[in-house]
């Protein structure tokens, strides 16, 4: 994720970069190939669905 005093300017998962992604308060919403994800900024977890089929949680780490 690249930022700056503004806010986030790109963000990238497993070296993909979305076409766009929305933030809503400490929420960033973005998806991937038919794959929603969205990543709670504060509490640095992820959660992803795709299509109702699979679904995914996690933390998020800082490289």
């Amino acid at each position: 994720m690249d930022y700056d005093a503004t806010g986030i300017l790109r963000i990238e998962i497993d070296r993909v970069v979305p076409y766009g992604f929305d933030v809503a308060g400490a929420l960033l919403f973005t998806s991937i190939d038919n794959e929603r994800i969205v990543v709670d900024l504060e509490q640095r977890t992820w959660s992803s669905d795709f299509r109702g089929l699979s679904s995914g949680r996690g933390r998020c780490d800082r490289q």
